[in-house]
């Protein structure tokens, strides 16, 4: 063979070996997506359960319409852990998610609280940096699609157990096998304003949608039949969340409270409260009139560390005002402690007469009758309502007694004109 012929033959070969490894690299580049979606609970795991809806039936039927909206789009391959109402072991959950090469694990859920005061959609993500990055990027598409939606956003979290390892079962065996896992919380079965997002098949196969369109957007899926696309959207339009809240031990460092005006007219008060939370960040607040013995309307903060509420402020005997502010991870401080009795109705002079009035009031639909009711000591209401009740007795057998007095006054008048009869 001639120099020229091995020369030749050299080329070919090169040519040859870059066609190769050009088709290898675009196989590989084309690699469908796998997607496992997980829908919690099942069999004798019946889940959160209120309302008339049980949680491991209502994950079913979004995981379904889920799998039905991302198969309509290209690239990605779509498995569901269960499709009956059947128990499943999470190991064996995370398992099968091994064996189809999941490249995202989602595990969908609706919350409930134990005061059932609680309310939005959050996200549980491992706390692995390895395994942050696909998942918080899912969580964060998907908090922002269900607060457009209408659902309130809580955030993205991680959490630990005491031995210092992820503390959900579903995300600590899905983290075995190198998979990034989300477990998605919705929103809360147990309040009364987030009931439309699940009461109803249609509203259950609506968050399926939502969740098929945050793992369009987060993998640059593209869909013909649906007529959207999403392949520049990871690279150009999503921004990775700029926190996350990592696990958090501790309750907030501060929570302070101070008065900024109070209307006499209508018992008014505008009340500032600064928090601050380093490690993850306050999301509720409640109130006491009494001193922390009892709280109530638990309101959401917001991303904010210093704002303004209104609230409305009576003359009582016990009228002891403090905050609580509640953490990402429930933890809590109490604020401190105003004298609401020697601040507003003792010392009105303290109080600018050119400080403007402010109209928003914290629960409008409460009348100053039913916040007075409310507020109350517990001994004072129940004395009040014995005193309804006996009251209400003691109307009834007045009301008994005038009816007979009158009957047998009439009895007595028919027995006197028979009388005035027979002796005429």
């Amino acid at each position: 063979m001639t120099k020229k012929h091995v020369i030749h033959s050299l080329i070919m070969l090169i040519i040859v070996l870059f066609v190769f490894v050009g088709m290898k690299m675009d196989v590989l580049a084309k690699r469908d997506i796998v997607i496992v979606i997980d829908p919690g609970h099942g069999g004798s795991n019946m889940g959160a359960e209120y309302n008339g809806v049980t949680e491991k039936e209502a994950t079913l039927k979004v995981a379904a319409a889920m799998k039905a909206e991302l198969e309509k789009y290209e690239g990605v391959v779509v498995y569901v852990t269960r499709t009956s109402d059947e128990d499943m072991e999470l190991a064996e959950r995370a398992a099968f998610a091994e064996s189809v090469k999941a490249d995202l694990f989602l595990s969908l859920h609706f919350n409930m609280s134990e005061n059932h005061d609680l309310h939005g959609s959050e996200m549980w993500i491992s706390s692995q940096e390895s395994l942050k990055t696909e998942a918080q990027r899912f969580a964060d598409i998907e908090l922002k699609l269900l607060e457009e939606y209408g659902i309130e956003k809580r955030g993205c979290f991680t959490r630990l157990n005491d031995e210092g390892t992820d503390y959900y079962g579903v995300i600590r065996e899905s983290a075995k096998y190198g998979i990034p896992a989300v477990i998605v919380e919705h929103c809360y079965l147990d309040r009364v304003e987030e009931e439309k997002f699940y009461e109803t098949d249609d509203a259950l196969e609506r968050l399926g949608r939502i969740d098929a369109t945050a793992v369009a957007m987060s993998y640059g899926l593209s869909s013909e039949k649906l007529g959207v696309d999403y392949t520049g959207h990871r690279v150009y339009n999503t921004e990775l969340p700029d926190y996350i809240y990592d696990a958090d031990t501790t309750p907030p460092s501060e929570v302070a409270i101070d008065i900024v005006y109070f209307d006499r007219t209508n018992f008014e008060l505008t009340l500032n409260i600064k928090v601050k939370d380093d490690e993850s960040s306050v999301v509720y607040y409640e109130y006491s009139f009494n001193n922390g013995k009892t709280f109530r309307n638990r309101e959401q903060v917001g991303i904010r560390d210093d704002f303004d509420v209104n609230l409305f402020a009576y003359g009582m005997n016990d009228n002891d005002l403090i905050i609580r502010a509640y953490n990402a991870y429930g933890l809590y401080t109490d604020s401190n402690c105003l004298k609401l009795n020697e601040l507003l109705f003792g010392h009105y002079e303290t109080f600018p007469e050119d400080m403007p009035e402010l109209t928003l009031v914290a629960n409008p639909e409460d009348s100053n009758i039913s916040l007075f009711i409310k507020e109350m000591s517990p001994e004072a209401r129940q004395a009040s309502f014995v005193v309804i009740i006996l009251g209400v007795i003691l109307g009834i057998l007045t009301l008994f007694m005038l009816i007979l007095h009158n009957y047998s006054g009439k009895i007595k008048s028919t027995d006197s004109i028979r009388k005035s009869q027979k002796s005429a």
